[in-house]
């Protein structure tokens, strides 16, 4: 990229930059303090939605604590420490715990459809805790491969995005996270496509459960599968924009659009999918409404 590249309209980029990630900053954490300070155990699928909006969290909180004042204040040059490890940490360790957290879900969801009597004999929160304690790690190891000299991933002022060091150990590091996410991706929907037919073509009633019962457990399932589907395609989404759309043209407003803004809104929005989906951690004037909406008549979910 040209040393004397001029962004357009920088402060209307920087503004916008500001009004996602705070966006997605105070929702996801508003969720994480919640999720954290509710009454009674969590369930399985809850304790990993928690999980999430640590990634989400870090992601939003660079933007606002790094790039956004990178962007404001234009230096001349960037310390290659700090933003290698701002880069390292949200580009590649908190996006790799997104999606094992996210293949997580998707494991959970059809585990338990398709198991539903093993629930009783295996531990939940051993093994949620487990495939957490391995997301952490991973995501570590992710994120310390590219702190040595020429290896990161760093962000950019002048043209407002991030990208990888010009050098064989970084794009080594980046085929590498790549092919991670591909993997991931193909596991974690092939996971709910196998969760769709069961839950389409499974009308049983459970064993010793009324009809009003298992109508209203069937319905939870399926709203936890709707969060789950949704948060999987704003992933897929983020990776169609950064490896295909990006490439389509060089102007610098294209290049913001679907790399530096779409890296930090698929956070935001993924935290905004986890608040509408569990309506009892939102603000009491919040389920007020929505229970006078519910006491009106509505077609029974099949």
């Amino acid at each position: 990229m040209p040393e004397d590249v001029d962004f357009p309209l920088p402060y209307l980029a920087t503004s916008i930059l500001f009004m996602v990630s705070t966006f997605g900053f105070v929702i996801s954490f508003y969720l994480l303090v919640k999720f954290l300070t509710r009454k009674g155990r969590l369930s399985s699928f809850q304790k990993l939605c928690l999980a999430k909006t640590f990634p989400n969290v870090i992601v939003c909180s660079s933007f606002l604590l790094w790039v956004i004042p990178l962007s404001i204040i234009q230096p001349l040059e960037v310390s290659r420490l700090p933003n290698v490890v701002v880069g390292q940490v949200a580009g590649a360790g908190a996006y790799i715990m997104g999606l094992l957290i996210q293949l997580c879900m998707s494991a959970n969801r059809c585990f338990i459809l398709y198991f539903p009597l093993k629930n009783y004999i295996v531990d939940k929160r051993s093994s949620t805790n487990l495939a957490i304690s391995v997301a952490i790690i991973v995501s570590i190891i992710f994120t310390c491969v590219g702190l040595p000299d020429e290896c990161g991933y760093i962000y950019d002022p002048k043209v407002f995005t991030w990208t990888s060091e010009s050098y064989s150990c970084a794009e080594f590091q980046l085929n590498v996270l790549l092919c991670s996410v591909f993997t991931l991706a193909i596991m974690s929907n092939s996971l709910n496509f196998i969760t769709a037919m069961k839950l389409l073509f499974c009308n049983s009633f459970e064993l010793g459960m009324s009809q009003a019962y298992t109508s209203r457990r069937r319905r939870r399932r399926v709203m936890m599968f709707i969060q789950n589907v949704v948060q999987d395609c704003l992933h897929m989404v983020d990776l169609i924009n950064c490896i295909y759309i990006s490439l389509l043209s060089n102007d610098l407003w294209f290049q913001f659009t679907f790399l530096t803004l779409s890296f930090v809104l698929i956070y935001a929005l993924d935290g905004l999918v986890m608040f509408h989906f569990h309506p009892k951690l939102q603000p009491k004037f919040m389920r007020r409404r929505q229970t006078s909406i519910a006491c009106k008549p509505v077609f029974t979910v099949l």
